[in-house]
């Protein structure tokens, strides 16, 4: 077969757009230059400016209005296990709301500060104070603050340790504040003796009319500790110890509840002051 002469054939000259070199003489790539020449005129500056202070006007005025729905903070004493009552410490609310919830009981550190009687008008009678473990510490102070004692009544405080076989209590060392009953406060050293797993503090208040208003701390050195029934255990309406969620002496624990969702607390042996945070 005869092929037909090219001459009858005319090629046919290149495109303008494929005639210009590189990848910006496609059509698209010129229409992007023309959208980004646009942008650097007096107009499309100043409306990006518009909208960049808008957006920065929007959440400065966010962030104020977080700051000042804030937390409230509020105290709840939660009562221990031997009143078979859960406190509640947060109530149900129609919205869902955060909390911030935190066991302010002191632990670490080579000196904490623990209260054995917080200040109460004391009839005549024994107490017994809230209980430590004392494994870690090397030594212990007390300190007596008396505000009221108009009779005058007595008063005996005997520091004691717990026996590890049986579980009962031996004096140690007795009337470590000699005695002083007087308004004023006093201080005792008690050293090592007696400090050894799980110590606490015995008060007599003598017979007579009235009561007698006072309060012991301790100061305990050396080492680390953990109070005994300081824990403070979070779930439903019949939380308990065994099951409920543990919240450790100087622990936070931030929640967030949905709506018509409330919250109840317990301790193992003493009344405990939790401290709660909420955002409104």
């Amino acid at each position: 077969m005869r092929l037909p002469n090219r001459a009858y054939y005319p090629i046919r000259p290149l495109q303008p757009d494929v005639e210009r070199a590189g990848p910006s003489g496609t059509p698209l790539v010129r229409q992007i230059e023309q959208d980004i020449a646009a942008q650097d005129s007096p107009a499309a500056s100043d409306l990006v400016k518009l909208i960049a202070d808008i957006k920065q006007n929007t959440d400065i005025q966010i962030l104020l209005q977080t700051i000042g729905l804030g937390f409230i903070p509020r105290n709840v004493t939660v009562l221990p296990a031997t009143t078979n009552n859960p406190t509640q410490i947060i109530v149900p609310n129609q919205s869902p709301r955060g909390y911030i919830i935190i066991n302010p009981a002191e632990i670490s550190g080579f000196s904490t500060q623990v209260t054995f009687f917080p200040s109460l008008a004391r009839a005549t009678g024994t107490y017994t104070s809230t209980t430590f473990n004392v494994s870690g510490v090397d030594t212990a102070r007390m300190f007596l603050d008396v505000t009221a004692n108009a009779t005058p009544l007595t008063l005996v405080v005997n520091a004691q340790s717990q026996d590890p076989l049986s579980g009962n209590w031996a004096t140690t060392q007795a009337d470590i504040f000699s005695g002083s009953a007087a308004v004023g406060t006093y201080y005792a050293d008690i050293g090592p003796l007696g400090v050894d797993r799980v110590i606490r503090l015995q008060a007599v208040v003598g017979a007579g009319a009235g009561t007698l208003t006072f309060s012991i701390s301790g100061l305990f050195k050396g080492g680390l500790n953990t109070p005994v029934g300081s824990t403070v255990y979070i779930g439903s309406p019949d939380v308990n110890t065994t099951f409920g969620y543990p919240l450790l002496p100087g622990d936070k624990l931030p929640v967030f509840l949905r709506e018509n969702v409330g919250l109840f607390a317990i301790t193992a042996t003493n009344p405990l002051v939790l401290k709660i945070f909420q955002l409104q």
